[in-house]
């Protein structure tokens, strides 16, 4: 069996794991969901029973009861303040510490949050910082998975994982007479979202096991890929233009003397199950500025009339003033570059030229 039976047959034998589909929270928008300081800000809000999630002491008591399973101390403290980023005299910064207030005076739970980063800190000093009986204190190193706290301090810091912490929360909110806020639903996506991202899934754990064929396909999609990047090229030649553009799933077909002007082709629907490929005429630059005056040479009306979108998109300098999605059927995709360069001539082309003498009259 040579390599193309062989990666044949594994695409019709393989059981491929599913995507893991994840929702987006306001940490992935704000690119924060993976950043240390971001996560221990939101543990100190939830730990903290005085702010106002409304959830008290849930967070703080689910912290002391994991502890308390995993080293049999149970913790005492009703009255505590939380603080972040606290500096020792040596200038290390515990990430939060949270300290027993008026007869809790001296009681103090340390907390290490790794998310990305080797536990690497120096939890001695962390601990020598908190002035207190030895039994008054305990240090808890947060992490994503089973974290080995290191010899020196493994009586006095006990690891506790992200996940056991938020199920537990889950749990007890069950039975707590109280529902999840928005903002703690976002905290808890986003803390199983790191598990998807930044822990083995199935869908690596199939990668790895099937890391030959894995690859051939990736290397089938490059080829696939630059196949199409020619076929644009190749049309636009064909139309007596030039093809240009970085971006992953665009081109632009353009003459060089036309001002604010061009053809933007997206072909990313070319590598999904519909295989569709869109056409544009795109203002910008000087043609965007007398969009109105196109408007009223052209006409909307006589764009839609043929079966284009009119002003289907716009941003910040550039508006795509006629649109049309097309499906590629198998036999097109063999031709590409003569299937864009009809549609551009049979669709567009009428349009284009309009409004180049437009321009040019400016």
């Amino acid at each position: 069996m040579n390599k193309q039976q062989s990666l044949e047959t594994f695409l019709k034998e393989a059981q491929i794991p599913k995507p893991v589909r994840r929702k987006r929270t306001f940490f992935d928008i704000s690119g924060t969901s993976h950043y240390e300081l971001a996560i221990s800000n939101w543990y100190a809000y939830f730990f903290d029973q005085e702010e106002d999630h409304g959830l008290g002491n849930l967070f703080i008591e689910c912290l002391f009861e994991l502890v308390k399973r995993k080293t049999g101390k149970e913790i005492s403290l009703r009255f505590f303040k939380v603080q972040k980023e606290v500096a020792t005299k040596g200038g290390k910064r515990i990430d939060i510490l949270v300290s027993g207030i008026e007869e809790d005076e001296r009681k103090y739970i340390i907390i290490e949050n790794k998310i990305n980063h080797w536990l690497n800190n120096d939890l001695d000093a962390y601990w020598q910082h908190c002035v207190g009986a030895e039994d008054s204190k305990v240090g808890v190193v947060l992490s994503l998975n089973r974290e080995t706290v290191p010899l020196t301090v493994q009586h006095k810091f006990v690891n506790v994982q992200h996940g056991e912490i938020i199920n537990l929360v889950k749990e007890k909110l069950s039975t707590y007479k109280q529902e999840a806020s928005y903002y703690l639903n976002e905290f808890i996506t986003t803390i199983e979202n790191l598990y998807t991202d930044l822990t083995m899934n199935e869908e690596v754990k199939f990668y790895y096991q099937n890391l030959e064929n894995c690859n051939r396909i990736y290397d089938i999609v490059e080829k696939a890929y630059k196949y199409v990047i020619g076929q644009l090229a190749v049309a636009s030649e064909i139309l007596g233009l030039q093809a240009s553009g970085k971006s992953d799933y665009h081109r632009y077909i353009f003459h060089p003397k036309h001002e604010g002007i061009s053809y933007t082709i997206h072909f990313d629907k070319l590598f999904e199950q519909q295989k569709e490929i869109t056409i544009n005429i795109e203002l910008y630059g000087k043609a965007l500025l007398i969009e109105d005056m196109i408007d009223e040479r052209v006409g909307g009306d006589a764009v839609v009339s043929v079966g284009l979108e009119h002003k289907v998109d716009r941003a910040n300098g550039w508006l795509y003033y006629a649109s049309k999605t097309y499906e590629v059927k198998e036999d097109e995709l063999e031709e590409l570059a003569n299937f864009v360069a009809e549609k551009v001539r049979n669709d567009f082309e009428v349009f284009y030229d309009k409004i180049e003498r437009v321009v040019s009259s400016r």
